[in-house]
Order: C-alpha cells, then sequence, then structure tokens
C-alpha cells in the first residue's frame, strides 16, 4: 500500500457486540535517525470515518440581521 500511494477502507469492530464503523486505514512507514536507529516503526492506522449519524446540526439560527445563537438572552 504505501509503495502505491493507497489506503484502504475497512470495517472496524473495536469489542464483541459493538457495531462495526468504516476506518480509513493509512500505511505508515518506518523512519529512522542520522545515526540508523529507529524513530517510528512501519504498521498502519485506523481513523474511524464519520457516519451521517455523527454530524450534528449547529445550534443557530438566521435571521435578517444575520446569525445568532439559540440560546436564552435575558
Amino acid at each position: 500500500m504505501l509503495k502505491d500511494d493507497l489506503m484502504a477502507i475497512a470495517w472496524f469492530i473495536p469489542r464483541r457486540n459493538q457495531a462495526p464503523m468504516f476506518t480509513a486505514v493509512v500505511p505508515q512507514e518506518e523512519e529512522f535517525d542520522e545515526k540508523g536507529g529507529q524513530l517510528t516503526p512501519p504498521g498502519m492506522h485506523c481513523i474511524i470515518l464519520p457516519t451521517i449519524d455523527d454530524f450534528r446540526s449547529n445550534p443557530f439560527e438566521e435571521t435578517a440581521k444575520g446569525i445568532t445563537p439559540l440560546v436564552n438572552r435575558s
């Protein structure tokens, strides 16, 4: 994946009986310092992708004067 500059989309189930989540699987290259010591190991990162349920609407209301927050102003 790293050579071809690709990433993968996968199902991720962190625990038993938990709903699966879409994740982006991104490869990580091994990095060394100038003395040859390992700085970061090779591997994969799983980035959880949001679903439509994860997005919330803004608590703002549009008015003629602009956008105002929906809070009580006493």
